[in-house]
């Protein structure tokens, strides 16, 4: 499986930000890992990730992609989850 680098991603507490996943056909998420739990929340659909943040803080995101259900590669998002002010 491959790694297909990092990205950066800002949410504030309480709030919800989708990242889109530019995906090849015949390819979709299998998974979305949170880092730390107590920090966000991450749930998935065939082509996207849903990030709720829940406390301050700084976790990663690993989205595991694949074919048929079998992993193929990962992607990995370095968030950060802010007071509502700070955004």
């Amino acid at each position: 499986m491959r790694n297909h680098g990092k990205k950066k991603i800002t949410v504030g507490v309480e709030d919800t930000r989708t990242v889109r996943i530019p995906l090849k056909p015949g390819l979709s998420v299998l998974q979305c890992i949170s880092g730390n739990a107590e920090v966000l929340e991450c749930t998935h659909d065939r082509t996207s990730i849903s990030i709720t943040g829940l406390r301050p803080g700084v976790t990663t995101v690993c989205v595991i992609i694949g074919a048929n259900g079998r992993p193929a590669m990962q992607l990995v998002y370095a968030v950060r989850v802010v007071e509502q002010d700070e955004e």
